[in-house]
């Protein structure tokens, strides 16, 4: 099978790009023949696929302003590979793989969905135009992968044709993502954290969608109640999102107890510092932070987005989003288990339903299924 996808980037501090790297690779190791081809060249995963074997391909965009160019580019590519299955990654992806109809009726196109909810209303104009869009136009795809069974539900209700949805859930590598005790001992040195301290890790790119004020209320409130906590906050940085927190911890007295770790790239560490993860979206599909954190057995705190209901039943604990009061009072809760029990019980939810291989072998079987249909 000659399989292409197409993404934006392949950097490391998203969530589809994490899933994409690791599904190619994967693909590629079973006889399949993979190009992946990125609008922005020289993302972190780009080497990692090249040294897999993945054919990676730049396209070479130059800004948002750079069309004419960038498609000669993208269509110059499709002669050449020619493939039987032309992949998209998130909503302007999946809308120019649609555009390989103009010359070819035999490549089959797949869309991928990766949220549960767009926010409509929080993102800009031209976003809303594109998802508009995509709504419109769904209906002409040969498939239509979504990460959670709420992002299909979603984006059913909206006009995507469900009878072309199915549902594969993220895949987590549960051989990088484990519990690292010396990498533990090494960062929580490095940020200045005891091992008497609480240290409570928000894991996300600085992004509204994040909801980070939301967490720094929380944590204010939590402070009363436990004032040995740290909060430490890790990924992807933005200049202007960034000045609004400081500003926002500065009111809420976190400044002591707060630490910027910025993007990191041994994330397996980085989650077995934490003692607790809390994810504060607003929305996700199924977020990787919450897996991958319970696969590093770390209890999770997370707000009730997506599948993330699914994944954490049972074990963690879930909250409306944008409920400060809710999420401390999780928080609170949580730390009165056994932390060490619930970190256990998570890695094995992960291992037994969010593996690397079920996200292959279902990929694998769709895409089989769907090139054996007349």
């Amino acid at each position: 099978m000659n399989i292409m996808f197409l993404s934006r980037t392949l950097r490391r501090g998203g969530g589809a790009e994490t899933q994409l790297a690791v599904l190619a690779k994967g693909l590629h190791s079973r006889g399949h023949q993979v190009t992946v081809a990125v609008f922005y060249g020289g993302g972190e995963f780009e080497e990692e696929l090249i040294e897999a074997g993945v054919n990676v391909v730049d396209l070479k965009k130059k800004g948002f302003w750079d069309v004419i160019g960038f498609m000669n580019n993208y269509f110059k590519l499709l002669k050449v590979i020619h493939p039987d299955v032309l992949h998209g990654y998130i909503t302007i992806q999946n809308l120019l793989a649609l555009l390989n109809r103009l010359y070819s009726s035999k490549t089959k196109i797949v869309w991928g969905l990766r949220d549960s909810n767009i926010g409509l209303g929080h993102i800009p104009l031209s976003e809303r135009i594109f998802f508009k869009l995509s709504c419109w136009l769904s209906h002409k795809t040969d498939l239509i992968i979504s990460n959670s069974e709420a992002g299909k539900r979603f984006h059913a209700n909206k006009g995507y044709p469900v009878n072309l949805i199915e549902v594969v859930p993220n895949g987590i590598d549960t051989k990088k993502f484990q519990r690292q005790a010396s990498g533990r001992q090494l960062l929580r040195q490095q940020w200045g954290v005891s091992n008497a301290q609480v240290l409570i890790g928000n894991v996300a790119r600085l992004d509204r969608k994040k909801d980070h004020s939301t967490f720094f209320q929380a944590c204010a409130v939590l402070l009363k109640e436990y004032p040995n906590v740290k909060i430490i906050c890790a990924g992807q940085d933005s200049v202007r999102y960034r000045t609004e927190l400081d500003i926002l911890a500065r009111e809420l007295m976190l400044q002591d107890h707060l630490i910027w770790a910025g993007e990191c790239s041994d994330m397996a560490s980085v989650y077995s510092a934490l003692d607790l993860e809390v994810s504060s979206s607003l929305y996700e599909g199924l977020p990787n932070v919450v897996a991958e954190a319970m696969s590093c057995c770390v209890p999770v705190v997370a707000t009730d987005v997506g599948d993330v209901r699914l994944v954490l039943e049972g074990i963690g604990i879930c909250v409306p989003p944008g409920d400060p009061v809710a999420l401390s009072e999780a928080m609170s809760m949580m730390l009165q288990r056994d932390l060490s029990d619930v970190g256990r019980r998570g890695r094995e939810r992960i291992v037994e339903r969010y593996s690397v291989d079920k996200l292959i072998n279902r990929t694998e079987s769709l895409l089989e299924a769907l090139l054996e249909k007349k």
